[in-house]
């Protein structure tokens, strides 16, 4: 930092401001600015003129020679930085969430300039830089304002400034701020995300064409759900994850059966087909409540376990079990069990607003006998709750206002603006990774169909369902841009993507579907062990011998002898 560009006049209310702050709490600043103020208060207890001139001479000494000139300059940087502020903290009013443009966005009086008194000429003045990550130590403030709406009001929106850890706020401060600088995807990257959305699309055209009016909670108008999971889980993989269990409810569930877990597609169309009794033996659950375990291979070719729960039909109540079965397994590992075995729950809007299990999960979260390290959650926001809208459905301005109880980052995200959800994916990944906390996505879509594939939703919704089947697709919009602003990618490219993508479903469909492969027998030990339960008409044995049970509660009812018990146990 060079001080004689920051310490002038112009900056006087800035560094006055930050060095009251550095009183009360040093951890407030930046280190840099922490080892001059400590070098200010060292120099004025010893009673010598100090080589770096104390906030009082500073502004005395260096800059304009007139008053009035440092008073208004001084005026101005103190403006600045609260409008700064205000970025942060009000930005996600602004933010361009909605991909079908029906959700209108309110101006927030504090993010106007006007507000605080900021005129054009104010703006066009530089101001100190210092605080705001990515720019340096003077910069014109329309420049800087112009950066902070970059950051907080473009294709996602973040809550965050209600967190009191001032470690994490800057954190997140720094990743937010400094996303502008460079590029969030690389080619391959985009190329990786435009197949998601490829297969995602396709998968579902294929069932739609297949079996017309047949119930399977399409994810069509949320196609970006899939590149999100798909980004998380490799994020995840890079930074010390083993395993990822997922719990979700219906909607989307066959498409990320497909597409995250790669269950054969031979495998749904035969359950679809009502062909599946040879697997399973006996009448089976339906389709978009079955569970599935399988690897998924990261980008840097390592493996993580990935296992969705059975759905248990109602509306959230998947949560705690997820939780419960993640702890478990976190406890056998021991210490590091919370870094390599995460939690990822997938809702509704209207569910995550409405089911007060979600609050009661939350409630849990940070309790030493059920915490989990952090959940990542992820709403699949289609602004829509059965036929109702969100209006309509909740008192809150965001579904995902129950979370706020845990001050912990919530961003809201468009889903068709794919750099912004893969660099959301980034931060959420990272931030449970290296604070053990939760986070909560809250990916804004539409619902291409009624609530199932046999609702018209037009009786209910005319005008919304108007304005989405004008809509193109997320894939659509995403070979579009990447066209546009890729030069190394063409139009030909683009569309082979897409055709290949085609052409391998419509080859998993002549797979054949097998008992074995279906249960994998054999494969683990304990696959070995289930590959007996599912399916199984017998009659389990499930008693225990009376020798068992009376050496368990001999052992519950005596007491170790390292431990002195209160004297009226031992009565």
């Amino acid at each position: 930092m060079n001080l004689d560009s920051v310490l002038t006049g112009e900056n006087a209310s800035f560094v006055e401001e930050m060095y009251l702050q550095w009183q009360q709490d040093p951890s407030s600043v930046e280190p840099q600015w922490g080892t001059v103020f400590e070098q200010w208060e060292n120099e004025r207890g010893v009673g010598f003129a100090p080589s770096i001139p104390s906030p009082s001479t500073v502004f005395q000494s260096r800059g304009t020679s007139s008053s009035i000139d440092v008073a208004t300059a001084a005026h101005r940087q103190a403006r600045v930085a609260q409008l700064i502020n205000a970025y942060r903290v009000q930005g996600h009013h602004e933010a361009n969430i909605d991909p079908l443009g029906c959700r209108q966005i309110q101006k927030h009086p504090e993010l106007d300039p006007s507000y605080y008194g900021l005129s054009t000429t104010d703006l066009s003045a530089n101001v100190s830089g210092v605080g705001v990550y990515g720019v340096g130590d003077v910069i014109s403030a329309k420049d800087l304002v112009a950066r902070m709406r970059k950051a907080y009001c473009g294709g996602f929106g973040v809550e965050f400034m209600n967190i009191s850890d001032p470690v994490k706020k800057k954190w997140l401060q720094e990743r937010i701020e400094t996303l502008q600088d460079h590029s969030i995807l690389s080619t391959e990257q985009q190329v990786r995300m435009l197949r998601h959305l490829a297969d995602s699309e396709n998968f579902e055209q294929l069932l739609h064409n297949r079996y017309p009016g047949t119930k399977r909670f399409s994810l069509e108008g949320a196609e970006p759900l899939i590149p999100l999971l798909a980004s998380l889980i490799d994020v995840l993989g890079d930074n010390g994850t083993e395993r990822v269990m997922l719990g979700m409810a219906h909607r989307g569930r066959l498409n990320v059966l497909a597409n995250i877990f790669n269950k054969p597609i031979r495998y749904i169309i035969d359950e679809f087909d009502d062909e599946a009794h040879h697997i399973f033996e006996i009448s089976g659950d339906v389709k978009y409540h079955l569970g599935y375990s399988n690897d998924f291979v990261t980008s840097a070719g390592k493996k993580v376990r990935i296992t969705l729960a059975f759905n248990p039909s109602h509306l959230e109540a998947v949560n705690p079990v997820v939780e419960g079965r993640v702890r478990a397994r976190q406890d056998r590992i021991g210490v590091e069990g919370k870094k390599q075995i995460v939690p990822l729950l997938i809702h509704g809007d209207a569910a995550f607003a409405g089911q007060g299990i979600v609050a009661e999960t939350f409630q849990m979260s940070g309790l030493e006998g059920y915490s989990t390290g952090g959940s990542i959650h992820v709403v699949v926001n289609n602004q829509i709750g059965f036929t109702t809208s969100p209006k309509d459905a909740r008192s809150t301005l965001y579904c995902s206002d129950i979370a706020r109880m845990l001050a912990i980052p919530i961003f809201h995200v468009n889903g068709e603006d794919i750099e912004a959800v893969a660099a959301v994916a980034q931060i959420a990944a990272e931030w449970r990774q290296t604070f053990g906390e939760d986070v909560v996505i809250d990916m804004y879509c539409f619902r291409k169909w009624g609530h199932n594939e046999g609702d018209e939703p037009s009786y209910t919704q005319p005008l919304l369902y108007d304005i989405i089947k004008k809509h193109p697709s997320a894939k659509t919009i995403y070979a579009d841009k990447i066209v546009k602003e890729n030069k190394d990618l063409s139009r030909e490219d683009v569309n082979a993507i897409i055709n290949d993508s085609r052409i391998r479903l419509e080859g998993h469909l002549h797979n054949e579907v097998s008992y074995e492969e279906y249960t994998s027998v054999g494969e683990t030990e304990h696959r070995k062990r289930w590959a007996e339960v599912l399916g199984s008409t017998e009659i389990m044995k499930t008693a225990v011998p009376l020798e068992r049970l009376q050496t368990l509660l001999r052992k519950a009812n005596t007491i170790p002898e390292n431990i002195k018990p209160h004297r009226k146990i031992i009565r």
